[in-house]
């Protein structure tokens, strides 16, 4: 069951997700960079996610595909980035996908950063059934090894496109 969070910036008070949650609440589900709003969570903001879900007991899964994909000024903040390495960290799961930050959606290559070994053996069971063709993991992992196109060609052409789409 989905609990819709009304809020001003798009982001959940712990009061709010303490009124949501209930017995068979699983996990919190963020989005961020929020798409198609392009919302993105601060670090602040994810650490008390981080922090809330642990303390209950709750999964913390974060879609991050929009990773690259930011507007100018705004700061993209990894949950990974915010994980207290003294802490559990094994609720925390983070999905990427080369799809749209490489323009690359019919390659279906993504990945599941995750620290839980029950999720990473249940993931890599299915994988072995859905894994991406082998040219396009190749081209994918090309492609992310060119840290010099990535950051010098690549993200600033997309940065630079978004405010034009986002008008649109």
């Amino acid at each position: 069951v989905l609990a819709p969070f009304p809020s001003d910036d798009g982001v959940p008070s712990v009061a709010q997700l303490d009124a949501a949650v209930s017995p068979n609440t699983k996990a919190l589900l963020l989005a961020s960079p929020h798409n198609p709003c392009g919302r993105v969570f601060t670090e602040d903001e994810l650490r008390r996610c981080v922090d809330w879900t642990r303390d209950r007991g709750l999964q913390l899964v974060v879609d991050e595909v929009f990773a690259l994909s930011v507007f100018p000024g705004v700061d993209f903040c990894s949950a990974l980035d915010v994980l207290d390495a003294s802490q559990s960290n094994d609720h925390v799961h983070v999905v990427y996908s080369a799809a749209k930050d490489l323009a690359l959606s019919g390659y279906r290559v993504g990945a599941i950063l995750t620290r839980n070994s029950a999720i990473f053996d249940c993931v890599s069971a299915v994988g072995a059934f859905c894994a991406a063709s082998t040219p396009a993991q190749a081209l994918v992992a090309q492609l992310c090894a060119d840290d010099a196109w990535l950051e010098d060609v690549w993200i600033p052409a997309l940065r630079e496109r978004l405010p034009a789409r986002g008008a649109a």
